[in-house]
């Protein structure tokens, strides 16, 4: 079993008041609706969710692999869809580009998803790969 440090259980508290807050309080209405959750992806995002492991120099919030995953676990305990959102844009989008993407292109594709101005897609990241 792996033990939290104390790192770990201020994330987890902080993550679990926020989806017991927001998520939680309309899951259901939200699901059976069909509505898109843009709000509570875009209070994610002012919170640093949304670049987990990006360093601040980019305005990610700098967190480790065992941060991250308990963010994504405990919004999932709620709403998969939201957490699955949250899992791809960090891992699927800004984590490769963090390593792989020249400064030109994290100015181009990394930033602007950062500071919430764009969406994330993976036929961007193909158009970004393929040209």
């Amino acid at each position: 079993m792996y033990r939290f440090n104390e790192e770990h259980l201020l994330v987890r508290d902080a993550i679990s008041d926020f989806v017991a807050k927001r998520i939680e309080s309309n899951v259901n209405e939200r699901v059976n609706s069909g509505t898109y959750p843009q709000d509570i992806l875009n209070e994610l995002g002012s919170l640093g969710y949304k670049a987990l492991k990006i360093p601040e120099k980019y305005g990610g919030s700098e967190i480790d692999t065992v941060s991250s995953m308990i963010v994504i676990s405990e919004i999932a305990k709620s709403d998969a869809s939201i957490a699955h959102m949250i899992g791809c844009r960090n891992f699927t989008y800004n984590y490769p580009l963090l390593f792989f993407a020249t400064e030109e292109q994290k100015e181009k594709y990394l930033l602007p998803c950062i500071k919430n101005e764009k969406m994330v897609s993976l036929p961007l990241m193909n158009r970004m790969v393929l040209g």
